[in-house]
């Protein structure tokens, strides 16, 4: 799918397809004009069980290359929501900061998590996304002088302005049905919204090995959001029961793989963020330090991971996601090196943002260990990345949340474990 800003044909619009969840349809699809700008709306039917839509969109065309560019994506609710205020995130150079695009704009290539939104129980709901690329690098440069109320460029003398090259904007979307209503925002601005087109940042120069490697103070995780209540999702759904040899929200370990009970994972505060057949298991490892072995999910469709804690009956208890339990969405966090001001988030550099990308793309796919290599009393856990640019190194709470991560070059890796008296023969295979 694509989006441009100056696309002025009422074209057929792009399909969305299925929504997951029980209870809401794709009812129609077309176009309509929003003050003087086309755009295509997509038409949602829902029954009297659904309170809420979460939506996960991102661009995925990046225009990053570019010295002078900016991008945006916009969700646009048009009827039936309790909420009729619009989503907008965007990326551009500096001078594009997005302060100067406007204060409603979030810094991003899109969500990481879903954003939750209200609906009239039942309604038929309709909304738009909007969007698209500006490319000042390769655009016309004119001089308008004598020409009244024209706005000015950041960095440029009043009267000379760029017209940009208008680019088409990739962009995936996906939806799913809430059985109760959401908070109408993710926490944008905190949830390191967006992708920064993982494996090709050159991980070794990234908040990384430096970061990793005992000049951090890693004891600190400047997280705030590691909790999962900051993305305004779903319902808990916990005990809507099994099939085979579950029940309620116990399942033993082989059914607990199936969609059908991972339906009832939630995060740590209860929320559902859909997409239950998504989820992949890539290793078992010990993520709180306590003995015990928890099964290591992926969901490329929510760029979010999950544990699932093993129980001593070797069953999986999809209730215990809150205080001492173990099976859970694992929360998002905010990089200590964007929260201090270094790098930018929804950057290159923002580890919570790669990480998510990594998940999305598919490219974060083993277990490479976990035990806690710094000697500060929290798990650590290392992901391999399929691409092997780097290793993706987890610091873990006491509760199997997390707290940051880092990645890590070969090099890096090699700084951070010797520093800390950890055996070469430990790691030298993760590369």
């Amino acid at each position: 799918m694509s989006l441009d800003p100056f696309d002025d044909s009422l074209a057929s619009p792009q399909q969305l397809g299925a929504i997951t969840g029980a209870g809401a349809t794709v009812s129609g699809t077309g176009s309509t004009k929003l003050d003087i700008d086309p755009v295509d709306y997509y038409r949602v039917t829902t029954d009297s069980s659904v309170g809420s839509l979460a939506f996960s969109f991102q661009m995925t065309t990046e225009l990053s290359g570019l010295d002078r560019y900016v991008q945006f994506i916009t969700l646009i609710p048009i009827s039936g929501f309790v909420d009729d205020a619009t989503i907008n995130y965007a990326v551009g150079s500096g001078e594009f900061d997005v302060d100067l695009i406007g204060g409603d704009f979030t810094g991003g290539l899109g969500t990481t998590t879903p954003i939750e939104l209200d609906i009239v129980d039942g309604a038929e709901v309709v909304f738009s996304l909007s969007g698209g690329g500006y490319d000042y690098d390769n655009g016309m440069t004119i001089d308008l002088s004598g020409l009244p109320n024209m706005p000015d460029i950041p960095g440029l003398p009043s009267t000379v302005q760029t017209i940009p090259n208008i680019v088409a904007i990739d962009f995936n979307l996906s939806v799913a049905a809430g059985m109760t209503g959401g908070s109408g925002t993710d926490g944008s601005g905190t949830d390191g919204s967006g992708t920064d087109g993982s494996g090709t940042d050159g991980s070794g120069t990234d908040s990384s090995g430096t970061d990793g490697s005992g000049t951090d103070g890693s004891g600190t995780d400047g997280s705030g959001t590691d909790g999962s209540g900051t993305d305004g999702s779903g319902t808990d759904g916990s005990g809507t029961g099994g099939s085979g040899s579950g029940s309620g929200s116990v399942f033993d370990l082989v059914d607990a793989l199936t969609a059908t009970a991972l339906a009832n994972l939630v995060d740590f505060d209860g929320n559902m963020l859909g997409a239950a057949d998504a989820w992949s298991e890539i290793g078992r490892v010990d993520v709180q330090g306590d003995g015990d072995v928890e099964v290591i999910m992926m969901n490329e469709t929510l760029g979010r991971w999950a544990t699932l804690g093993i129980t001593a009956e070797g069953t999986i208890d999809f209730s215990s996601n809150g205080d001492g339990g173990d099976t859970r969405v694992v929360g998002v966090y905010i990089d200590p090196l964007v929260a201090d001001g270094t790098n930018v988030l929804g950057g290159p550099f923002d580890s919570q943002t790669r990480f998510a990308n990594d998940i999305s793309s598919g490219n974060l796919g083993s277990i490479l260990g976990a035990d806690d290599y710094d000697g500060d009393g929290f798990q650590e856990v290392y992901f391999g990345l399929d691409d092997g640019t780097a290793v993706l190194h987890a610091y873990m709470h006491a509760d199997g949340n997390i707290r940051y991560a880092n990645y890590q070059s070969e090099a890096d890796l090699d700084a951070f474990m010797q520093a800390n008296g950890i055996a070469s023969s430990v790691y030298d295979s993760w590369f």
